[in-house]
Parts: C-alpha cells; structure tokens; sequence
C-alpha cells in the first residue's frame, strides 16, 4: 500500500501536481522542545542553513548517524517556524532550508539502514520544494529519493523516480547538475540488474551535464547542494556502479574500469570521510575483481579500518559485498580468510548478505524507453 501510494504521489508532484497527495505519507510531526518565534526573516532563515551545515559536516565526519538524533531535534523546532509571520521571501528561503533538512534526516535513517523512515522524510522535502515552487530542488528530491528505493531492493521503482525528476527539469544550463545527479541514480538502478550497457549511457550524460554545470547560474539554494558536484564526486559514483556490475561473473571485465575511477575519487579526497571510505571499499572490491588479489586485500585492511570509526550501515553493507567478493574468487587464501574475519567481526549480523552463486544467471535487464525524459513504463 505505501509503495503504490508513494509512486503515485510522487509521480504527480513531478508531473506540476500539488503536493495533497503526499501528507499521508509524511513521518510523525516531532514535538519541539520549545515554541518557534511568532515571526521570522532572513536572519533566521541563514542561522537555520548554518546550523544544517554544521550537521552535515558532523556527518562526514562521522557517518550520517552522527547528525540523526541533534537533526531530527532541530527539525522539530524549525518546522513549527512555518506558522510564524513572515514575507513571501522568507517562507520561500524557510521552505528551501527545511528541504535540506529533512535531506540530511532521510540520509542519516539510510545509512542507519531505515530506508522506510528514510523514504518518509524524503516525502516531506518533496511537498517543501513543491510547496517552494522549485522545480530543480524537486529533482534533487527524487534523485535522492531514487538512490534510497534502489539501495532497498528495487532498482524498477528507483528507475522510476529518476525519471520522473528529469520530467519535473527544463532543459536549461542551470538544471544541469540536478539532471547529472539524476542520471547517476539512473546507472545505479541499472547497475543492479546488470543492465551494463544503459548503465554507461547513464553514466555518460551525467557527465555530460556535470560538464556544463555551473552553480553560480543556478537557483538560489545552489549553495546546498555544491558538496554534491566536488573533484571525484562522479568518479567515486562512477566506481561504484563499475563495481556493482563487475560483481555479476559476466560482466566482470568491468572491474579494470571500476579500479580506475575509485582511483580517481580517493586522490581527490576533500575531507568527506564518509565518502571516502566507500571510495576504499569500492576500490578494494574491485581490484579482487579484476585479479590483483594482493592490491585488493591491502585496500580491503584498509577500508576496514576507515569504516570502523563510522556509525554506517550502508558501509557496512559494502563491507559484507567485499567479503562475498573475496570468499568467491579467494576462498582458500589465508589472507582473504583474515579479511573475512575482520569484516564479520565488524559488520553488524543485519549487514551481512548471502555469498552469491557465482554460477548465477545476471538478472533480466529492465525495459523502459530509451531517453529519460517521459517517465519510466
């Protein structure tokens, strides 16, 4: 039921609907701690995205679930500041905050490994950036969203919600770094079912668009999203749909390519350590892939490293990846043994997924029209 009321609201919403649909979806309303002011203006409206920044920093640092609890506490305050007097302007600017916000709440339940609650908490920044009259920050919820439904098990439904973001875009310079992050939740549900070819296509546009993107053209909140578009933030994507596709016995080939793009990200490391981390994943992954067993198990020691000072579950999950990986190709080598070791005592008995059947059959390739740009059938 939530599922089908979720497509079809959001399917609206995308569509230039309002956003009526959505409110039986949203999560519970938090009870704040103390009552928002009667009025409010821009000063507030910038205190609030300064404090939203300093979660967001706290998250890299420390994996998404270090900014949950102070996050959803702040949301709870904020939300009520929607009631208070205020210009046009502000509710505006106040609309475009709180999207971030409840962004960073549905990635930290994510990571947490709580992708209904997660879903939930997208839905609230969607009907905020309807509500704002943002098109573009429509898109960037539904590739958010895209990247949470194919990460939960249903790369069609992930598929799905990109597309319905590129409907929600124009075609002008200033939507091209939203149409990129689209695109790149678009190769990552077709990385999924092994849909290789596709998955490149994806890839391809998304640089594209990055490549002509420039924020300072685009819409005001521009300013929140920037981290997204930082040196080896496509290649750090681009390696992990590599590597997820190189991860079907196939399509394996595609591991030399996923070596070099996780290459790429981590020499453009900027301080995100979370990202970072799955950087170090990937790589280790994909090199036991590609039969440098030795390079892989060196990245693979180290990527345990840096994911045992996060509070992440979806890193934990690439660990358990990393593991079938070298229990797959390594099953008799002590030292892939050892890593093996590591990871389980790390990875929490929830993270850890079935070793793959090395004989198995790649899943069927979706069907959905070739361009992007009407939706998905």
């Amino acid at each position: 039921m939530f599922r089908r009321e979720f497509l079809g609201a959001v399917a609206a919403v995308a569509a230039g609907g309002t956003a009526n649909g959505l409110h039986r979806l949203l999560p519970a309303a938090g009870r704040p701690s103390a009552a928002a002011p009667g009025r409010i203006g821009a000063s507030d409206v910038a205190a609030v995205r300064q404090t939203i920044a300093q979660f967001r920093t706290l998250a890299y640092r420390f994996g998404w679930g270090a900014s949950l609890d102070p996050a959803v506490g702040f949301a709870g305050w904020t939300h009520g500041m929607l009631s208070a007097e205020q210009s046009t302007a502000t509710a505006t600017e106040l609309r475009i905050a709180l999207v971030q916000l409840y962004l960073l709440i549905g990635w930290a339940h994510f990571d947490g490994g709580r992708p209904d609650d997660a879903r939930r908490q997208q839905v609230q920044a969607l009907a905020l950036a309807r509500d704002a009259e943002q098109p573009a920050l429509v898109g960037h919820v539904l590739s958010e969203m895209s990247q949470v439904t194919t990460e939960h098990g249903d790369p069609r439904d992930g598929l799905r919600l990109a597309g319905y973001g590129l409907v929600a875009l124009d075609p002008t310079p200033a939507h091209a770094p939203v149409r990129g992050g689209l695109h790149i939740a678009e190769a990552w549900a077709l990385a999924q079912v092994a849909d290789d070819r596709r998955a490149e296509e994806a890839l391809s546009r998304a640089a594209d668009e990055l490549a002509r993107a420039d924020l300072s053209a685009g819409p005001d909140w521009s300013w929140a999203t920037a981290h997204l578009y930082t040196p080896g933030w496509l290649e750090s994507n681009a390696g992990r749909v590599h590597t997820e596709l190189a991860r079907t016995p196939q399509l394996r080939s595609h591991a030399e390519t996923a070596v070099g793009a996780a290459e790429t990200a981590l020499a453009s490391y900027d301080g995100q350590v979370s990202r970072n981390a799955k950087d170090q994943v990937s790589l280790a992954t994909a090199q036991l892939l590609d039969g440098a067993r030795d390079e892989g198990l060196r990245a693979g020691h180290h990527a345990v490293e840096q994911v045992a000072a996060l509070h992440s579950a979806r890193t934990f999950t690439m660990l358990a990846r990393l593991a079938d990986v070298a229990h797959r190709y390594y099953a008799n080598a002590p030292d892939a043994i050892d890593l093996r070791h590591r990871i389980a005592a790390l990875t929490p008995r929830a993270q850890r997924e079935p070793a793959r059947d090395s004989a198995a059959r790649p899943p069927a390739p979706l069907r959905y029209p070739a361009q992007s740009t009407g939706g998905v059938a």
